[in-house]
């Protein structure tokens, strides 16, 4: 098995443990992954299901959370009634073929010209080396022949279940709501994956979940800044759109954490 040096910090090992709730055992749930693709000796999978999916992987939390985050990272990509390990293949194309090779009876013999008799096909010139953001592109789900970002990683976006995010729906719906008690946002490719992972989990209509959460966090008093300061600090808290999309802090917010409490409730806001 082929794993990349800059494995640990890279941006979708970094981007699946901030999803996870900056688990730190992130990369080894990818790692066991890949573990079990070479066992297997296949990186697509048929009726694989979340459960498995976490078993195979020793995670320990809620296994659609892991589903959900390994797409978002671009580790996985479901299609139709598979689940294939995204580009396991390709790092690890000298694998299957001595794979394929053993099961063939070993590596082909090569075929001995006779002495004196001219080559069968003139040399073909050497393709050049490949650009170096190549690599980059193809983790980065980039399609240059139409000059496209297919955003999940994968290469099938016909049969990817990964329906389509209204990005930019989603950054005018909090400006909209709320500014100026918060920081206006901008939508940049950092906060696209962000939006698609609360994007796929909100249910069956996506946006008004959006527009709920934004509503709660304009009406808090303590996270619009209107509430004292509080625990030593200097300045009321002020939440932004980063933070309030994160996965722990949306979720609070949604569930009423920070929802204005009346006299009779303690006065004193905290982060939790």
């Amino acid at each position: 098995m082929i794993v990349q040096p800059n494995f640990l910090d890279h941006w979708k090992t970094r981007l699946l443990q901030t999803e996870l709730g900056d688990d730190q055992l992130a990369h080894t749930y990818v790692l066991r992954l890949w573990g079990h693709c070479q066992e297997q000796k296949t990186h697509r999978f048929t009726n694989l299901s979340s459960g498995a999916l976490a078993a195979i992987c020793r995670f320990n939390g809620a296994p659609e959370q892991l589903w959900l985050s390994l797409q978002t990272a671009g580790f996985i990509a479901v299609k139709k009634q598979s689940v294939e390990v995204h580009e396991w293949d390709k790092y690890n194309s000298g694998l299957l073929t001595s794979w394929k090779n053993g099961s063939k009876g070993g590596r082909p013999k090569k075929t001995r010209e006779k002495p004196g008799d001219n080559p069968r096909e003139t040399q073909r010139k050497p393709k050049p080396n490949p650009d170096e953001t190549d690599r980059e592109d193809r983790e980065d789900g980039i399609d240059k022949k139409n000059n496209t970002n297919q955003g999940d990683g994968s290469t099938d976006s016909k049969t990817v279940k990964n329906p389509e995010v209204e990005f930019a729906a989603v950054i005018e719906l909090y400006n909209q709501i709320c500014t100026p008690a918060l920081p206006a946002a901008n939508l940049t490719e950092i906060r696209k994956p962000h939006i698609r992972a609360r994007w796929l989990s909100a249910g069956d209509e996506p946006l008004k979940w959006f527009e709920n959460l934004f509503k709660l966090a304009a009406a808090s008093d303590f996270l619009c800044a209107r509430a004292p300061a509080s625990g030593g600090n200097a300045q009321p808290f002020r939440a932004n759109f980063d933070w309030l999309i994160g996965p722990k802090n949306s979720q609070k917010t949604i569930e009423g954490n920070y929802t204005n409490r009346t006299k009779k409730e303690d006065s004193e806001w905290t982060i939790k």
